[in-house]
């Protein structure tokens, strides 16, 4: 008995049965064929054990060679069983499922059914000579639960998959795609996607590769995706199944999109899509390409094997602060105690969340996986009683003024080149710049993408920002 629960969605599984076949001929006994000299027949009986319900299960063949060597292995087909029927797969239906000329056939029969059935081998030999009966031999056989694989859906659009490309000497390296704005003769991006670029611009073929694994018995494959390229495609293939044949030379950055699609070649395992742009001309020259689409395959999703997706990355900051508020009875501001925090990374706070502090400075910068061609950019609005604006837009070090009395007030924050999943969302801690702040600071809702946050009015009460959040999502 199978001991596997099927209580909830998430534990879903398969009967597996693996049953073990020797068929066919052996007229000359060798080290290649070390069995007795006779003929070899196994049957597969299946019976459904459900007073009520019809089930259908899938089968396939996978053969075994001597010495260590794999043999083929066929598709699934399907077969259905209504209560308490039966069938038998016998030496004909496993031979019709690999290669014809196969005299002698050693492997397995592997059996999936989402309910458990009752499954006998049964394996018998005779003498080529006299027909005598050598050996007969039921087996019972017990099934193993499998988790179901989920259904397979992947965007394999350009700044959204993890597209690799080759440079035109090196064929066999490949390297991450740099994620890129278009060339100003390229039309824009597809919707959902970026332009990728390869490292070096020379004139020659590249080859795009984008890898991803279907897990054993899936269903219904189908791939779409729509293509510009500088300076055009020359093929697209699918496991080295060509699958879009070369284009025209000339130019297709700045058409319409070339649309490709498939649903045979995809394979068990490990499959390969390639896409080869040929970049003409003798000197550099601008080459890149722009994809759109996606991947759908029926249980293609092999248990607990990650997308080949673009990984956002993560992101750290620091800011320069101080102490500064203005005393009335005196007359003038009192500022001390400024100094540079440490940095805090990933959604953290940095800052005074109710003090007297308010920051002058802010850097960012961008940590983890970095995809090629991601940066971040930066830029603060600062104030002063007699002068206020933005700086410029920074992306690495510090931005802001110290010791000016020109407190930040508002900020913006934007990725550049990131893949089209990520998203940069901050928020601040603001109060108004009055005369000895009462209460504490009050957090802003969460910007995204070079919105602005705080305060860019330029007039006077304004309010200071004392503290920060940022991070990736």
């Amino acid at each position: 008995m199978c001991k596997c629960s099927q209580s909830t969605e998430a534990a879903k599984v398969d009967y597996q049965y693996a049953a073990k076949i020797v068929c066919g001929s052996i007229q000359k006994q060798s080290k290649q064929q070390p069995l007795p000299i006779g003929e070899y027949k196994t049957k597969i009986n299946i019976h459904n054990p459900s007073r009520c319900d019809c089930v259908t299960f899938r089968w396939k063949v996978a053969v075994g060679f001597p010495h260590l060597e794999t043999g083929p292995v066929s598709d699934f087909s399907d077969a259905t069983l209504c209560a308490d029927e039966a069938l038998e797969i016998d030496y004909t239906d496993i031979k019709r499922k690999v290669r014809g000329d196969m005299e002698h056939i050693e492997g397995w029969v592997v059996i999936e059914s989402p309910i458990e059935l009752d499954i006998v081998a049964v394996y018998g030999t005779t003498a080529t000579k006299n027909g005598t009966v050598n050996a007969f031999h039921t087996e019972r056989v017990q099934p193993r639960c499998l988790a179901v694989c989920d259904d397979f859906h992947l965007d394999i659009s350009t700044g959204v998959s993890a597209w690799q490309v080759n440079q035109p000497s090196q064929t066999n390296i490949f390297n991450t795609a740099i994620l890129s704005q278009p060339d100003p003769a390229w039309a824009g991006a597809q919707p959902g996607s970026i332009w990728v670029r390869p490292v070096t611009e020379a004139a020659g073929d590249y080859t795009y590769k984008l890898e991803f694994k279907l897990c054993s018995g899936f269903r219904n494959p189908n791939l779409n995706m729509s293509l510009l390229a500088d300076d055009f495609i020359k093929s697209v293939s699918l496991n080295g199944k060509q699958i879009l044949s070369s284009q025209s030379p000339g130019p297709n950055y700045n058409i319409t999109p070339i649309v490709c699609s498939a649903t045979q070649f995809f394979k068990t395992g490990m499959n390969v899509l390639l896409i080869t742009v040929h970049n003409s001309g003798k000197r550099k020259n601008p080459t890149g390409l722009n994809i759109h689409g996606f991947m759908e395959v029926a249980n293609g999703l092999c248990a607990g094997e990650a997308y080949p997706l673009l990984a956002c990355p993560g992101i750290c900051y620091q800011v320069y602060d101080a102490y500064c508020t203005f005393n009335p009875f005196i007359g003038f501001v009192i500022y001390k105690d400024a100094s540079l925090q440490s940095p805090v990374c990933n959604g953290s706070t940095i800052g005074t969340t109710g003090g007297f502090r308010r920051i002058e400075q802010l850097g960012v910068s961008l940590t983890g996986s970095i995809p090629p061609g991601t940066y971040i950019e930066y830029r603060v609005f600062t104030q002063h009683m007699t002068s206020s604006g933005w700086s410029a837009w920074t992306a690495s070090g510090l931005c802001g003024t110290t010791g000016a009395n020109a407190p930040i007030t508002a900020i913006e924050i934007r990725l550049v080149n990131a893949p089209v999943n990520c998203h940069v969302r901050y928020s601040i801690w603001q109060r108004k710049n009055l005369v000895i702040p009462m209460g504490g600071s009050q957090q802003s809702i969460y910007y995204y993408d070079g919105a602005t946050a705080g305060d860019a009015a330029g007039s006077f009460p304004y309010h200071r920002i004392e503290a920060v959040s940022i991070e990736i999502v």
